[in-house]
């Protein structure tokens, strides 16, 4: 595709532990896409090879420059502090402690922005669904959950990504990832929900627990397990309808599987 030069777009990435996708963006409309193989051993210099040869090539496929460019998104599974630009741990990837948007953003003198993948996710699914308060969340490796509130991504303190996976579920002698026992993400993800159904109480028990935290009017559920929670979705719509504090005057909170698809991560890093 070539595009005509005198147009602007955003850039939008989306790092994952296998592939890492790119695309050229114009509102929510993905013009082009492009991905590739993620590093099986990530550094810092490679991290920075791999952005960079994802933004020349859309610029060089498309017959643009920079000067085309409004902002730069990039989505990264690991915690980040959105507000410094900065990575604090990817555990898949092997990063940790890195300034991802400075870098970037001398380097091509375009607004930078980063956030939690899932966070991302949350993005686009409220723009593309027109919903202003709602939940994504997306079940693969782990769980985690990006929140929309009133249209805005909320997030901590410096613009701290949630880690929705690693809050306490119930007690376990088998260790977490993270380094302690009891996290979400041992109960509930990819691999579990495919191979029994004893995951059904757990996730109910997370559902209600972002419906009391959050009061969401939409639940989103993505991710490579979600194909796995449809055949129990109207179970869980009941349960959740009789449980939720409030539930006797309170609106329902729906729960739907995603169709935003894989390409939500790099439309909802051009919303950051």
């Amino acid at each position: 595709m070539i595009l005509v030069s005198y147009y602007m777009y955003n850039i939008g990435i989306d790092i994952g532990g296998t592939f890492t996708k790119a695309g050229l963006v114009e509102g929510t409309r993905i013009l082009y896409k492009t991905q590739i193989q993620t590093p099986k051993n990530m550094n810092s210099e490679n991290f920075f090879e791999l952005t960079t040869h994802l933004i020349e090539t859309i610029l060089a496929y498309n017959n643009l420059t920079i000067a085309n460019i409004k902002a730069i998104g990039i989505g990264i599974a690991g915690m980040v502090l959105a507000d410094k630009g900065a990575l604090v741990s990817a555990g898949n990837l092997g990063l940790s402690n890195l300034d991802i948007a400075t870098p970037i953003q001398k380097q091509y003198g375009v607004p930078v922005k980063i956030a939690n993948d899932v966070a991302c996710f949350a993005l686009a699914q409220s723009k593309i669904s027109k919903i202003d308060n709602l939940v994504y969340i997306t079940i693969g490796t782990g769980i985690n959950a990006g929140v929309i509130n009133k249209g805005k991504l909320f997030s901590g303190a410096h613009g701290a990504s949630i880690e929705y996976g690693h809050t306490f579920l119930m007690a376990t002698a088998d260790k977490c990832a993270c380094g302690r026992g009891g996290c979400i993400e041992q109960f509930i993800n990819a691999k579990k929900v495919q191979e029994n159904n004893d995951f059904l109480p757990h996730l109910t028990t997370v559902l209600l627990n972002i419906i009391n935290t959050f009061r969401p009017e939409e639940i989103f559920i993505g991710g490579g397990g979600a194909q796995f929670i449809t055949p129990f979705l109207d179970d869980l719509d009941r349960e959740l309808a009789r449980n939720h504090y409030g539930y006797k005057n309170a609106q329902p909170v729906r729960v739907e599987i995603s169709k935003i698809s894989t390409e939500g991560g790099i439309i909802g890093a051009t919303l950051l």
